[in-house]
């Protein structure tokens, strides 16, 4: 094993191709064999000198998002108003190709893209930070990824918080979604019994009239956001309903309240449900603390105790 100070011997270097320090190269008898800088520790060097064998080529480089055939659009300083005044809905993800959590988000993002591309005004966008510097500055973008909800290009523009799975994406935008066609369209008579809603007779159903009334009460209120074509809110109701019916039989003043945000979207944007099912906990009108459990009647009943009086049940 030798030396080299390439400093000395600059065209010894030269001759080689030494560009960066330390550099590895393997020779066997006097000739040069291949480059070996993939070592960088002892028992590494040692082993390879027990047995030398040329290292595996480098991976391909990674292929450029904006050249991979998708759903999503990608978006540049001429194309991004243009493209997004034409959008009832987008969401768009502020990038930068070496960050590791954009390139886990990346795959959820671009299935959800797949699964709304039917939908004519609505989008999902992405924006390259390190080719876009000038636009992500226009946007506040600071870390990666950032994702905003743009409404045609300005009438609305709001941060995306939720988590980065395709369900949350999907879920998020179908929200959006039926926040603005109940603004128009909603019609708050046309109530729902709790059968057709899918629930049991103890979960009081709210809407955007009346919401604000039941949660402004001094009793503790637990309430559920859902939408009718959530399935997983589909899968919590029969836990929901085991809740409601076990505290009704139990005598406690806590409320269980479920509310379609699709059908009322004033409660939506007010409560910035953003994935489904949301739970909140609400008393006198103001919200104590939300629930991130796993949905099942044990735990939603634990948590109730746990932010209640014990005694209550």
């Amino acid at each position: 094993m030798g030396a080299i100070d390439a400093t000395q011997e600059p065209e010894l270097a030269k001759r080689y191709e030494v560009k960066g320090y330390p550099t590895l190269k393997y020779f066997s008898y006097g000739g040069y064999k291949y480059d070996a800088s993939h070592l960088r520790q002892e028992e590494q060097i040692v082993e390879f000198m027990k047995n030398p064998q040329e290292p595996p080529p480098p991976p391909p480089p990674e292929t450029p998002w904006a050249e991979e055939e998708s759903a999503v659009l990608h978006l540049d300083r001429e194309t991004f108003q243009t493209t997004l005044r034409k959008k009832r809905h987008a969401l768009v993800m502020f990038y930068a190709p070496w960050c590791g959590h954009c390139k886990n988000a990346k795959p959820e993002f671009v299935r959800a893209a797949e699964r709304l591309s039917d939908e004519l005004f609505l989008a999902f966008g992405a924006v390259d930070c390190t080719a876009e510097q000038a636009l992500c500055a226009d946007y506040g973008v600071k870390g990666y990824p950032t994702i905003k909800y743009f409404s045609f290009y300005n009438k609305l523009i709001k941060d995306y918080t939720g988590a980065r799975q395709e369900e949350d994406f999907v879920s998020f935008m179908r929200i959006q979604m039926d926040i603005q066609k109940s603004w128009t369209e909603s019609d708050n008579s046309l109530r729902k019994s709790n059968e057709e809603a899918g629930f049991g007779a103890n979960v009081q159903l709210a809407y955007d009239n009346d919401f604000e009334h039941i949660v402004d009460l001094d009793n503790p209120t637990f309430v559920m956001f859902y939408a009718s074509w959530c399935d997983h809110c589909s899968k919590v109701k029969p836990a929901l309903s085991q809740l409601a019916a076990r505290i009704k039989s139990s005598g406690s003043l806590v409320r269980v309240v479920a509310i379609d945000i699709a059908d009322n979207p004033k409660v939506a944007d007010v409560a910035d449900i953003q994935n489904l099912p949301t739970f909140k906990l609400y008393m006198s009108g103001r919200i104590v603390t939300d629930y991130k459990g796993d949905g099942s009647y044990g735990d939603m009943l634990n948590f109730i105790k746990k932010n209640r009086l014990k005694d209550e049940l």
